[in-house]
């Protein structure tokens, strides 16, 4: 059984890498543009893992975490951001953990891996 990640961005050219570097390193990738248009993919399919930008139209990444939370989701959750304060955000949020655009590669594939290692333990 592979392991699932979900890819939340409204950026296209950032989806399309992310998905493309963890499908390189072996997980099974969903992408969804938009908060409301990943709540719909989740439910249906629950990831192992959730890399979720934060500013994003339709609905945003913090009301996004909020509704996994009610709907009990137990998916960690890793923030994309662009701004200053990603680990703080992250910190605020309960989030697993957190990676500041532009990030590298590398930085990716470890907290993924980190983080569904975990979960497979």
């Amino acid at each position: 059984m592979s392991t699932h990640v979900m890819v939340v961005d409204d950026d296209a050219g950032i989806r399309d890498v992310v998905r493309e570097i963890l499908e390189d390193e072996g997980y099974d990738v969903a992408v969804a543009a938009n908060g409301h248009e990943a709540l719909e993919r989740i439910v249906a399919a629950a990831p192992d893992v959730v890399l979720l930008d934060l500013n994003m139209p339709v609905m945003t990444g913090w009301e996004l975490q909020r509704r996994l939370r009610v709907l009990e989701v137990m998916a960690p959750v890793v923030f994309m951001t662009a701004g200053n304060n990603a680990k703080r955000e992250a910190g605020q949020h309960a989030a697993a953990g957190y990676l500041a655009k532009p990030f590298e590669l590398n930085d990716l594939v470890a907290v993924v891996e980190r983080l569904t290692t975990t979960v497979k333990a």
